[in-house]
């Protein structure tokens, strides 16, 4: 069974979710090829024999030879794919300036699916990916499905209805992302809406046999955030807890892992309030790498917020991760992050933003390791109940074998 999945950016150290959702359909047996606008970085050593076409520059060779393809195989479709355009230009204006900017995408990517004799399209997000699909399957007259994540949802989905129309399903990974869709949509679309987690291979990330609760922890504590450097992720709530807590952990440690736009302020506030002996921004790691140097971590911090255009953290991966390797998590306490995190259970939350509450969780975990303890082995239970990836993958193979024109 081949499908092309559609992403922005392939490989993306950022969307390791990605990479393991289509490595693990691929041990299921799916022929899956990538289609991407670009590369967002080194390859992940998993995606390097994954087979990709990318988008050809604008006024290339390639592209003026993809519109000729289109428009010679596809009139009728070419035509579908001009009144869509003008369908974006009452409803998106962003949606139908892509397409326009983008012809030559949609006649490559066409030019791709005929060569490789490939029946359906997935998009992984509800934003550029979702557009470039619909166009896809209206032109070539095959199948589409999309899964929606986080910001795509909630910032990005313009044009959700035309979307929504032509789609065989559209996933969401959270209770939270589901019930926006939910409300955004007429109900006559309800019945293409499924739930559909991340998930973790636990063997994969953790493969001591001493099992995930046997790691030393540090005296003097070693804190750890893990994310892109932008305004959901609630850094500065972060370091401003942390100032309060240097007073009584002096050799504390925090490290934050992870680039993005607001690291030049970050590593101002971070100067600002005298931490820079105590805090280190260590920039993106090769997830490999992350997931050995975060074996080392008494606890990861999650100070998620919602940023004021609107976006936010669906259930951030690194949570899972450290459930997988026994870290105990301080999140915020956001709708999403509760589907993963029971507070006192298998985690401690607290009100986003709030510097005092947080301070408060650190200095309770770090001041009791029997609750670390007992927090680490509760959410490792839950990780292998509700987001172990074999399951949740297994309801996406569902999904699929359902659709009429997969072969």
């Amino acid at each position: 069974m081949r499908i092309a999945y559609i992403l922005t950016n392939w490989p993306n150290p950022t969307e390791t979710f990605a990479q393991r959702e289509i490595e693990q359909l691929s041990r299921k047996g799916f022929d899956i090829r990538v289609l991407a606008a670009a590369r967002a970085g080194e390859s992940l050593e998993q995606c390097r024999s994954r087979p990709v076409q990318y988008r050809p520059l604008l006024w290339s060779k390639h592209s003026l030879t993809a519109i000729l393809y289109l428009i010679c195989n596809y009139p009728v479709g070419t035509c579908r794919l001009l009144f869509l355009t003008l369908c974006f230009m009452i409803c998106s204006l962003k949606e139908m300036k892509s397409l326009l900017g983008n012809f030559h995408t949609i006649g490559r990517f066409t030019q791709y699916l005929d060569r490789e004799n490939i029946s359906h399209i997935h998009a992984y997000f509800l934003s550029w990916p979702a557009c470039m699909a619909l166009a896809l399957a209206l032109t070539t007259r095959r199948t589409y499905s999309i899964s929606g994540h986080a910001r795509d949802i909630y910032v990005e989905a313009k044009g959700l209805k035309l979307k929504a129309k032509k789609a065989q399903f559209i996933t969401a990974c959270t209770c939270q992302g589901l019930k926006y869709l939910k409300n955004i949509l007429p109900k006559t679309y309800h019945g293409k809406l499924h739930l559909v987690y991340h998930g973790i291979d636990v063997e994969s990330i953790y493969s001591s046999p001493s099992g995930p609760y046997n790691k030393k922890n540090t005296s003097d504590g070693i804190l750890y955030a893990v994310g892109r450097l932008v305004a959901k992720k609630g850094f500065p709530c972060l370091l401003h807890s942390f100032a309060r807590l240097r007073a009584e952990y002096p050799a504390c440690k925090l490290l934050v892992f992870g680039e993005g736009p607001k690291r030049d302020s970050l590593e101002k506030i971070s100067s600002q309030l005298k931490l820079n002996g105590n805090v280190s921004f260590l920039g993106g790691k090769k997830h490999s790498l992350l997931m050995r140097q975060l074996k080392l971590a008494d606890i990861l911090i999650v100070p998620s917020v919602i940023a004021p255009d609107g976006d936010r953290d669906g259930i951030p991966n690194v949570i899972l991760e450290a459930f997988a390797l026994g870290v105990p998590v301080i999140a915020s306490d956001l709708e999403s992050i509760r589907e993963a995190i029971i507070p006192r259970k298998n985690g401690l939350l607290f009100e986003p933003g709030n510097v005092r509450q947080l301070t408060h969780n650190i200095k309770e975990l770090l001041a009791h390791k029997t609750l670390q303890k007992r927090l680490s082995q509760k959410a490792y239970l839950m990780l292998k109940k509700k987001f172990d990836i074999k399951n949740n993958t297994g309801l996406l193979v569902d999904l699929f074998k359902k659709i009429p024109h997969v072969p």
